[in-house]
């Protein structure tokens, strides 16, 4: 056991400095929306684990933004009168759980509609996300690309 943790402390002492510039962020969050609206065209209903992934890509006003887009959608004799004691922009627990709720009251066609807005936003995400020329993380796989090609 002894031998373990020492070579665990050795391997976390020569881990490499990884820097991230703001770049590759801005590219990891683009390639999240490529998939995140690959499964919204794939016209399944959204589960907890997939509006946890929609609030950490979309920033806190698209989040309130598609909140208040959805229970729109719901009919008004059952339209969510309050948000509770959580706001659904505060955390992604909060976000997906009034995300879930509203779209169980949605027809099938609500529904729908719920995943193009989605999409929608995600596309206004995207374009907050682009910058000029490529990051460390692109370059890198292009050098890979080249290697292997």
């Amino acid at each position: 056991m002894g031998q373990i943790q020492s070579h665990q402390s050795t391997i976390s002492n020569h881990a490499p400095d990884v820097h991230v510039s703001d770049n590759s962020s801005a590219f990891f969050r683009k390639k999240m929306i490529t998939y995140m609206d690959r499964l919204l065209a794939s016209n399944h209903d959204l589960d907890k684990e997939a509006f946890d992934f929609l609030y950490f890509i979309l920033n806190r006003d698209l989040v309130a933004s598609y909140v208040d887009s959805i229970k729109d959608l719901a009919p008004k004799a059952k339209q969510p009168e309050g948000e509770g004691s959580d706001s659904p922009d505060e955390d992604s627990w909060a976000f997906s759980n009034a995300c879930r709720d509203i779209l169980k009251l949605l027809s099938r066609e609500a529904r729908h509609q719920a995943r193009v807005i989605a999409r929608k936003s995600l596309e206004m995400r995207s374009k907050e996300l682009e910058y000029e020329g490529s990051s460390s993380v692109e370059s890198n796989i292009l050098e890979f690309r080249k290697i292997f090609h």
